[in-house]
């Protein structure tokens, strides 16, 4: 064996200020009473700009068992402002299409008078009507006597983007620095394509594929409402540990109207707004689905809040009264957590034989973190008011002299971590 020295880096304990934790949710109050769905088509070109849309405004109804039922009061097209000067005949197909098709709403629904006419708008007359009147609070409080809809998508920063008139790098402001290195969208742009400073830009984050934070600009210190922005993507994943398009997670969850494909895109023709009507019915029906299987878990963290099954884990425990360790011993040394951290070593494989038919033996690690949390019985140390480190290296040492064979038993395992009294068990 050489003698020479290897340099090894090891994970360490970074102990850094710890600030007032905020508060994780709420009790999904105010109830959801209405959604706006909306998708989006583009051009085939690396632009991708936006060419039309389509929109579903909804009401959601809440039975007592926290069950909701979703309908369509309201149905309409979106068109790029430029589109009449850029693809007259998509324009004319559009305009045509409005004049001989319905809304598909439920004409009988209590809840208001629901509109049968299929609208048109340009996106600039949709985001002042629908995303500036509906989905958010008005500045001069025009709209406080009601929630504002939750904005339902599926992959939310694709459309929103689409949406926005210009866009430029999210500032790492006081009140936004979270997303810093985000973007922020002018959805209200004037004739000349500059941000109208009087309605809200809306910030957009990504996280990965899957993931992205999502807010209202606030337009003054007494207006700072972040809206409410609900992409299925994000919710799918958290609910199913999986990563969905809409055409998978409508059949995941057995949407009745699923996702259908298009024979072309790009062209704007009847068929491809029959599509695009589709894809949004699809999602407004993925909605109603998954927002009854998350009503199902007793949580209190919102839809909108939910980026991962490990917020859903966290809400879980906030729900059960368990907060974190060092929020309970703040006091806690922070040279043990810095030796625990340089034991945590991570996984490494090789491959000596290739392309060659061997016998194997399967190892499965899915789920390695809580498989090792249950044979180890570490739930203790989560319900635990306090927990001690005391020297136990001679106990240690002999459980490993004795034993080199049974640390490869399950039931040994639980063994390694130390008991109420700091040692390990024998």
């Amino acid at each position: 064996m050489s003698g020479d020295f290897l340099p090894v880096s090891v994970r360490g304990w970074t102990d850094q200020p710890r600030e007032r934790r905020k508060r994780h949710g709420s009790d999904r109050t105010p109830e959801t009473r209405h959604v706006l769905v909306v998708d989006t088509e583009t051009t085939i070109d690396t632009a991708q700009a936006l060419t039309f849309g389509c929109y579903r405004y909804c009401y959601v109804d809440t039975a007592p068992d926290g069950q909701i039922t979703v309908t369509t009061v309201a149905e309409g097209l979106i068109y790029a402002d430029d589109l009449p000067e850029t693809d007259p005949d998509g324009y004319a197909t559009l305009t045509d299409y409005v004049r001989t098709h319905e809304a598909n709403v439920d004409l009988f629904y209590l809840g208001c008078e629901p509109d049968w006419r299929l609208r048109l708008y340009s996106r600039s007359e949709f985001i002042e009507q629908w995303i500036n009147g509906v989905a958010y609070r008005d500045r001069w409080g025009k709209r406080v006597d009601r929630e504002p809809a939750t904005l339902v998508m599926f992959n939310a920063p694709f459309d929103l983007s689409r949406l926005a008139g210009s866009a430029s790098e999210a500032r790492d402001g006081s009140t936004a620095a979270r997303f810093a290195g985000g973007f922020s969208l002018a959805l209200s742009t004037n004739a000349d394509g500059n941000p109208v400073q009087w309605r809200p830009r809306v910030r957009v984050k990504s996280i990965d594929s899957k993931r992205s934070l999502k807010g209202f600009s606030a337009l003054d210190k007494q207006t700072r409402f972040r809206g409410h922005f609900l992409d299925l993507r994000t919710l799918v994943f958290s609910l199913t540990g999986k990563s969905h398009s809409l055409a998978s997670a409508c059949e995941a969850f057995g949407v009745q109207h699923g996702k259908i494909t298009a024979e072309e895109h790009g062209r704007i023709t009847p068929d491809y707004i029959d599509y695009c009507r589709r894809d949004v019915q699809a999602t407004a029906e993925l909605y109603a689905k998954t927002t009854n299987e998350y009503a199902r878990h007793p949580i209190s963290l919102q839809e909108t809040k939910a980026y991962s099954p490990a917020s859903l884990s966290k809400s879980y425990l906030r729900s059960m009264g368990i907060t974190p360790i060092l929020d309970r011993m703040p006091d806690f040394p922070a040279d043990v957590l810095g030796w625990a951290m340089s034991a945590f070593y991570g996984g490494r494989a090789e491959t000596f034989i290739r392309h060659t038919p061997v016998p194997v033996v399967v190892c499965d690690f899915t789920s390695m973190y809580p498989t090792v949390d249950a044979l180890m019985n570490l739930w203790e140390f989560l319900t635990r008011d306090r927990v001690e480190a005391i020297d136990a290296t001679e106990n240690v040492q002999t459980l490993l002299d004795d034993h080199p064979r049974s640390m490869f038993r399950s039931r040994r395992v639980a063994g390694i971590r130390g008991n109420r009294s700091g040692h390990p068990r024998r």
